[in-house]
């Protein structure tokens, strides 16, 4: 594990007891408006009884403690912990998005980024030394990512349609269901997806031919860019693009950072 790698895991952990201590703050600030018991506090302080949700810290916390857990655990396969190291930083661009962090938001967003950085740092870095591939498995998670990502939100979104009831709906779900526009083009969501899928399949086929996933990569981002940008994302689109712009880095610094293997010549007798 790299020195940079090591100071990344701390952002993560250090986000992590960011979260939890100021969820951990604002749960003693908070009055009910009766008095109960510490457990009932708890549960009216999580179900929305106060003016703020402050509820996401504990699962913010909690994505950056797990991948800073499994990136200790897999540190000889750093491109695992490089996938886990995209929960958080996807969990903290919908929290931003969604105006649910309610203090430093930035440092959020920073530490998750150099989170991610870190994880792909550290695979190039063994691949220079051990030669595993890891960082070609990392381009492979991440457009599995990019592509799964406005799948999730389709699937999302074709669930909402069929409920009766709205009553047991997460945020991300009443994010779908309040805001999107009725007759919204979700056909977006498949484009994107089959052009990061396209990306996929060529990872895997033509291995070792960086610069070729690197163009169609960033010519798929352009094109997901162009729709966020156009606001044609009905939904969302935040943490779509967030995907895109990963997967898209991702696919350069391996075709800048790894070169393919040199096959040796057969051995002339």
């Amino acid at each position: 594990m790299s020195d940079f790698k090591r100071f990344t895991n701390f952002c993560a952990g250090f986000a992590a007891f960011s979260a939890w201590i100021y969820f951990f703050i604002q749960f003693m600030a908070y009055k009910p408006s009766t008095d109960v018991s510490l457990v009932e506090k708890l549960k009216l302080f999580t179900s929305g009884d106060s003016l703020r949700n402050y509820s996401m810290y504990l699962t913010l916390g909690l994505c950056f403690a797990l991948s800073f857990a499994l990136s200790l655990l897999f540190r000889r396969l750093p491109a695992v912990s490089f996938l886990f190291s995209l929960l958080p930083m996807l969990f903290t661009v919908h929290q931003l998005v969604s105006n649910q962090l309610y203090e430093y938001p930035m440092m959020y967003v920073t530490l998750g980024a150099l989170h991610v950085a870190g994880g792909l740092a550290d695979c190039v870095s063994q691949d220079r030394t051990h030669l595993k591939h890891q960082s070609a498995l990392a381009a492979f998670f991440s457009t599995l990512v990019a592509a799964g990502v406005p799948l999730y939100v389709l699937q999302t979104i074709r669930k909402m349609t069929a409920l009766t009831e709205t009553t047991d709906l997460n945020y991300f779900e009443k994010v779908i269901f309040y805001s999107m526009p009725k007759d919204a083009d979700t056909s977006i969501f498949i484009k994107i997806a089959i052009l990061y899928g396209i990306v996929t399949l060529l990872v895997l086929l033509l291995r070792e031919v960086y610069f070729l996933s690197a163009i169609v990569s960033l010519l798929s981002f352009g094109y997901t860019l162009y729709l966020w940008h156009a606001k044609l994302i009905p939904v969302h689109g935040a943490l779509v693009i967030t995907a895109a712009t990963i997967c898209t880095l991702t696919q350069i610094t391996l075709m800048l950072s790894c070169k393919p293997r040199q096959r040796k010549p057969p051995i002339e007798e």
